[in-house]
């Protein structure tokens, strides 16, 4: 008798449960969905727009910088304003439209014998100054003398060499010290001083038949922190990378060169040396190392490791699968 009070007990309580339940005109609020806009880019070089969903008060991912014949790229419009990509954010529909500049109105050239460009001098006033492949329909292949020497506009965020140009000019780019400059091709041949205080140059890339390495050519780079020197090279100048106090390891690949004074002066860092070559050849390169002031003396007391295609014990090295050098 004593069970069947229990279970009635509990089945009430559960009825009584379930009718308040359903009485309860409460509404349990779920949390509100981001609303997405619409985003187009239109590029106006001839590449095919394109849009994506942004959440309402997000950032908008900045697509790749674009490319243009004879143009220079300067930024996304929205409704007659440059769209700040770190810093604004998405509250409607935007349709961005790319902004253009024509070369030849900011840089002055001069055509080379086998109709190609030198640029000469940039009369622009960019935040980010990227050097055309195209001026005018023939290629860039040189920045002449002096065109960005002693460049300081606080404004200019980064310089970008295209990967066209192989020459750059004496001083072309000496005292740039507080901007961002980017290498995207090879050069073979490079004036006195040309990076000279190019503090915020990070990488350098040098074609294999470039032979010499001028006076002060990357002088007080201080923030390079590996250099690569070709096979063709025969001479490091004086005072040609002095004070790169970042540079930590040195790729040597060419077997058979002379050093000038002070060519390593300040490298208080370099501590590693690949050398492409055999430990007699390094001892003629040593003797060839300028010893005035002992400003070679980082360079000569680096730890050298000696090429071997085969594994082998002591200081040797080989080159990964992604080219790059390791000891053995």
């Amino acid at each position: 008798m004593l069970k069947k009070i229990l279970f009635a007990l509990v089945a009430l309580t559960l009825a009584l449960a379930c009718l308040c339940a359903c009485n309860d005109t409460t509404t349990t609020k779920l949390p509100d969905e981001k609303k997405l806009y619409t985003v187009s880019f239109k590029f106006n070089n001839g590449d095919a727009d394109y849009a994506l969903s942004v959440e309402s008060g997000s950032l908008v991912p900045a697509p790749l910088t674009p490319a243009r014949e004879n143009y220079i790229f300067n930024g996304w419009k929205f409704e007659g304003k440059i769209w700040n990509f770190s810093e604004d954010r998405v509250y409607e529909n935007i349709a961005f439209t790319a902004q253009w500049i024509d070369a030849s109105s900011i840089f002055s050239y001069s055509v080379n014998d086998d109709a190609t460009i030198t640029v000469t001098a940039y009369n622009g006033s960019l935040t980010e100054i990227r050097i055309p492949e195209v001026i005018s329909g023939l290629t860039v292949t040189a920045i002449a003398d002096n065109v960005f020497k002693s460049f300081n506009d606080t404004d200019v965020t980064l310089i970008t060499i295209p990967k066209t140009v192989k020459s750059v000019g004496k001083s072309a780019f000496e005292g740039c010290g507080f901007m961002p400059i980017t290498i995207l091709g090879e050069l073979s041949h490079i004036g006195e001083q040309a990076f000279d205080g190019c503090t915020l140059l990070t990488k350098i890339s040098l074609d294999e038949n470039i032979t010499d390495i001028p006076f002060r050519a990357f002088a007080d780079c201080t923030s390079l922190t590996e250099l690569t020197i070709p096979k063709n090279v025969s001479v490091i100048s004086e005072d040609a990378f002095s004070g790169c106090s970042g540079i930590k390891t040195a790729l040597l690949l060419s077997t058979d060169f002379s050093v000038d004074d002070s060519a390593f002066a300040g490298c208080d860092s370099l501590v590693t040396v690949f050398y492409m070559g055999s430990e007699a050849d390094w001892n003629d390169v040593l003797s060839k190392v300028n010893d005035g002031g002992n400003g070679n003396d980082n360079l000569k007391n680096a730890k050298v490791y000696f090429y071997s295609e085969l594994e082998a014990e002591g200081d040797y090295w080989h080159f990964n699968d992604k080219n790059q050098p390791r000891c053995w």
